[in-house]
């Protein structure tokens, strides 16, 4: 992913935050655009928070179709997603172009769910699509190759119309403080990779450690990274409003067959994945079949929108793996990463602060970094891992905070000793709508104790050509600073020997540090609401409640 792509995606932002504050304003017209072979791309670069749309295909000379979990796969320049079987009368609608506007009621206009809902479409018409078996099949995988879509409609609720006909006079200043969260996002370093004569980015490390007490090692795969001339280039770069300190950062490389994949732990240990299983049965609490969107690392993911029957205001997802006879060590493989819309409800958070954002952050430093990980988890941002043991679920593991840009592999060990007798069942927990996955296996290997080693760094420059080495060897307090968006540092390691016959090198990168946002908020702290956030599950009922407005979903 380049960095224009990134820079498109935070511009998407600021038109969902439009888009937010429309709604809030009950603006009552949707826009239709279309766009033609050659648009195509671009118009599906516009598309930042796909859970909002109901997407529709017609491929030509064939009936109309949802494609559930729509995923818009920039490199292999496809749409990909799941088939749903819809009644072709409900899927159609009649429209106009923009420049003109569609009024809609909720008799004549609502969703293919039924009246009620606002209009966020996507309409695609094909001259192929590809579908998993050959068949159009309820729940199998469908894919269409960009250069096969002649037409591309997005009908979208209408924020402008709603902002000049129904927000006047104090909604500029809402509407101000709306851009500026928007457009300040959070994240953390990002790192690319150099790959032959291209930069290409991988994903970015210890995301949500906002405070110094809270820095955290953190082991980022970066798969397909090869050498060139015996050296691996690679590049940590600021890109966001907000203060970077990394104290270590060193490339780490583990020799293993090449048939095999290696991971490795949160605590740095490699784990080898030589047989691993998809999910037997993975669904939510409300009857979704997601076995499809389990089945590969595609970016078709589960996005925690079905609400978890047990916890208000929370998502969740049930997984069952075969389990053969005699094991008691297991390791499973989650693919995921936030969403940006979690990104965007934590700027809405700490925009409520105002004027006392400075104070806030303050307090936050105060606190003990097991306080703020506690706070984390009761809101419903970190990613619960529960196994059923004797009937119960039992929490085994926390995914941290992966980051909205890139999926990412995870690891979560698992001692299934004292399980119940048939399959190994996992439950995972998440606020509304703040993760994506789109993998899970399990693998039952026994691990040989594989070694990792640390390659040599030749040479780490910032932006000014100055030797910044020194600060990235180990952890010692002494941390890289990167204060301004534009400030990177260029990392050069010396590859290791050629290994074994059947033999390759996966290559990690191994960072320890922290981050702080840098925002300049103002007004009166909203002090009502803010006491809400205090209470467990607060976020998580924010989320769901500022999701369901923009998307018109009424109880």
């Amino acid at each position: 992913m380049s960095r224009f792509t990134l820079r498109n995606q935070f511009f998407g932002l600021v038109l969902l935050a439009i888009a937010i504050l429309a709604v809030a304003c009950n603006g009552q017209y949707f826009k239709a655009t279309e766009h033609y072979s050659g648009q195509i791309e671009e118009a599906l670069e516009s598309i930042k928070t796909p859970a909002f749309y109901n997407v529709f295909v017609t491929p030509k000379g064939q009936d109309i179709f949802q494609l559930r979990y729509f995923m818009y796969n920039r490199e292999a320049s496809k749409v990909v997603g799941v088939y749903k079987e819809v009644d072709a009368e409900l899927a159609e609608r009649n429209y106009r172009y923009a420049p003109k506007m569609n009024r809609y009621t909720r008799k004549e206009n609502g969703s293919i769910n039924g009246p009620g809902g606002l209009v966020y479409e996507i309409r695609i018409r094909a001259t192929e699509v590809i579908f998993d078996g050959g068949v159009p099949e309820d729940g199998g995988r469908v894919e269409i190759p960009v250069e096969n879509i002649y037409q591309l409609d997005l009908l979208e609720h209408k924020e402008a119309v709603g902002i000049v006909y129904k927000v006047l006079g104090g909604v500029a200043a809402s509407f101000a403080a709306v851009l500026t969260w928007a457009a300040c996002c959070l994240s953390c370093p990002f790192i690319y990779i150099q790959d032959g004569d291209v930069e290409r980015f991988m994903g970015e490390f210890f995301s949500g450690a906002v405070t110094e007490n809270m820095a955290r090692h953190d082991f980022l795969p970066l798969p397909g990274f090869e050498p060139v001339d015996g050296v691996y280039e690679l590049r940590i770069a600021n890109e966001m409003e907000e203060r970077q300190y990394t104290d270590l950062a060193v490339l780490e490389a583990v020799e293993h067959p090449a048939d095999v994949e290696v991971l490795m732990t949160p605590e740095g240990m490699p784990i080898l994945f030589a047989a691993p299983q998809l999910p037997a049965e993975a669904v939510t609490d409300e009857g979704t079949n997601c076995e499809a969107v389990m089945a590969a690392r595609d970016g078709i993911a589960y996005d925690f929108t079905d609400e978890c029957a047990e916890k208000e205001n929370f998502s969740s997802l049930s997984l069952a793996f075969d389990k053969p006879a005699g094991v008691d060590q297991a390791h499973v493989i989650l693919h995921v990463k936030n969403t940006m819309w979690s990104m965007m409800m934590y700027e809405s958070f700490m925009s409520m602060f105002g004027s006392r954002y400075d104070d806030y952050v303050e307090h936050q430093r105060d606190r003990s970094a097991e306080q703020k990980t506690q706070w984390l988890k009761d809101q419903g941002q970190m990613l619960e891992v529960q196994l059923r043991r004797a009937g119960n679920w039992e929490t085994v593991h926390w995914v941290n905070l992966p980051g909205p840009f890139s999926f990412r592999s995870e690891v979560v060990p698992l001692d299934v000793s004292n399980t119940d007798e048939g399959p190994v069942e996992l439950r995972l927990v998440a606020g509304y709508h703040f993760w994506e996955l789109d993998y899970a296996a399990i693998d039952y290997t026994e691990q040989p104790g594989m070694v990792k080693t640390p390659l040599a760094l030749l040479s780490a420059e910032d932006e000014l050509g100055q030797d910044v080495a020194s600060h990235l060897l180990e952890v010692d307090g002494d941390y890289l600073e990167r204060l301004f968006i534009g400030a990177d540092a260029t990392l050069k390691f010396q590859a290791l020997p050629a290994p074994e016959p059947g033999n390759v090198h996966s290559v990690f990168m191994h960072a320890y540090g922290y981050y702080e946002p840098i925002r300049q908020y103002a007004g009166i702290p909203n002090m009502t609401e803010l006491k809400k956030f205090k209470e467990p599950g607060h976020f998580a009922r924010f989320s769901k409640e500022q999701f369901k407005d923009i998307a018109g979903i009424t109880p």
